[in-house]
C-alpha cells in the first residue's frame, strides 16, 4: 500500500516475534532492495533468509542481484545458480547468469544461459526481455 516504513517496522516485529520466520526476513530485505535501495541491509536480511529457507529461488536471484552490483562476480555466479537450480524456468536467473559468464570472458557459457533464457522468454511470452537477450547474443557473437 506503499507505506514503506510501516512495512518495514512490521516485517522487523514479526522478525523481532519469531526469528526463523524466512519469509519475514525475505520481504522486509525486499523492502530495503526494492523501495530503499539500501543493498548491504538487503543482503543481511536475504542471506538470513535463505540460511533459514533454502528453497526460495527469489531470495538467491536477489542475492545474486546484489553481489553482482558490489561487484562480486563469483559469488553472483553461485546465487544464481542456485535460483536456476529451485526453478529450472527462472529465465531471468539464465539471463543474469549468462551477462556475468560473459563478462568473466567464459563466451560458451554465456551463449548457453542467454540461449535458455531467451526460449524461456519466448514461451512465457515475455517479448521485451526476448529481443533484450537476442541482442546480447548478437553482440556476444561478434564479440567471438
Amino acid at each position: 500500500m506503499g507505506d514503506v516504513p510501516g512495512a518495514l517496522k512490521d516485517f522487523t516485529q514479526a522478525i523481532e516475534l519469531n526469528p526463523d520466520y524466512a519469509l519475514a526476513w525475505n520481504n522486509r530485505g525486499d523492502v530495503y532492495f526494492l523501495k530503499l535501495g539500501d543493498l548491504q541491509k538487503a543482503l543481511e536480511d536475504y542471506t538470513q533468509s535463505a540460511l533459514l529457507n533454502p528453497h526460495n529461488e527469489k531470495t538467491f536471484y536477489n542475492m545474486g542481484v546484489i553481489r553482482f552490483r558490489f561487484g562480486e562476480k563469483e559469488k553472483a555466479l553461485e546465487n544464481y545458480t542456485q535460483a536456476i537450480q529451485l526453478e529450472r524456468k527462472f529465465a531471468e536467473a539464465y539471463h543474469k547468469r549468462g551477462l556475468v559468464y560473459g563478462q568473466l570472458g567464459n563466451h560458451q557459457k554465456a551463449a548457453l544461459d542467454l540461449h535458455h533464457a531467451k526460449n524461456l522468454y519466448h514461451v512465457q511470452e515475455k517479448e521485451e526481455n526476448y529481443q533484450e537477450v537476442l541482442n546480447l547474443i548478437e553482440e556476444l557473437q561478434q564479440e567471438d
